[in-house]
């Protein structure tokens, strides 16, 4: 007898910034960061859609109890990088409105600078449902061309810290940068992390053998996708879903083959059109 593989469509967006507000104020600086921070006008717009097209809320996963992914009506996600101070500022009371929750994975080494996180506001987001997870401590890139010494750091440290401020262990955690190797997830699994996320454009959860870790795909939300996008990646629309994939492919090629240089040219292009 065969198992179904297990399902989810999450979706992966970074910060929401005011209208009129520079895009410094929340998360990472600079123009390669940007392309991910969503206007506040356009991120409402994002969850109306979500609540017309998904019939269920979102999921949350990391908690002790949490049961298996269900195999049937695939259920769906809202993740948010990198730990900027939109995440207590608008995101979670936006959603709060819809009575949904999401994962807010906080980049620990940042928490109390300028733009990101405090430790009152992740013990807040925590106590109010929310689910704090990992997003390494000091978000290289790329981290998976460190050793495995300096990932086993970059987790341990991560979820430790979350674990004092939340008082509970720190089970999710999302790959930095979309930089994933198995290498990545197995220290990530030695550090206690259950739920991995990756930024691959996939639905389908898989484990490696001898790892309790799951790793999940996500979709990823920039400034300009459109609301009804953000929906019918949610709801597992092929066309949308094999878009992504076709993009995602290309670019990790131009990502194994420039290595660091892919990198350099990436900010400079972004920085010209900027």
């Amino acid at each position: 007898m065969t198992t179904q593989p297990l399902v989810l469509h999450a979706l992966m967006y970074h910060d929401v910034i005011p209208d009129d507000a520079d895009h410094g104020i929340s998360g990472f600086p600079g123009h390669d960061a940007a392309i991910y921070k969503l206007t506040l006008s356009t991120f409402r717009r994002h969850l109306e859609a979500l609540a017309r097209r998904c019939p269920s809320p979102p999921v949350l996963l990391g908690a002790e109890s949490d049961p298996p992914l269900p195999a049937a009506s695939p259920p769906w996600a809202l993740t948010f990088d990198d730990g900027g101070a939109s995440a207590y500022e608008w995101i979670a009371p936006a959603l709060e409105k819809q009575g949904w929750k999401g994962h807010f994975f906080v980049t620990t080494a940042r928490i109390g600078d300028p733009g990101f996180l405090t430790e009152n506001q992740i013990k807040d987001l925590h106590q109010r449902g929310h689910r704090l997870g990992s997003h390494s401590h000091t978000h290289p890139v790329p981290i998976s061309a460190l050793s495995e010494a300096t990932i086993a750091t970059e987790w341990q440290t991560s979820v430790s810290r979350l674990a004092e401020i939340t008082g509970e262990p720190t089970r999710v955690g999302s790959v930095p940068g979309g930089f994933f190797s198995r290498g990545v997830g197995e220290v990530a699994a030695n550090a206690g992390i259950r739920y991995l996320f990756t930024s691959d454009p996939v639905s389908y959860a898989s484990r490696h053998p001898g790892h309790a870790c799951l790793i999940l795909g996500r979709y990823a939300v920039k400034h300009r996708t459109l609301p009804e996008t953000a929906a019918s990646l949610a709801v597992g629309a092929p066309i949308q879903q094999a878009s992504q994939r076709w993009i995602w492919s290309a670019t990790g090629l131009a990502k194994r083959v420039g290595g660091d240089s892919y990198i350099r040219l990436r900010r400079a292009l972004l920085n010209r059109n900027r």
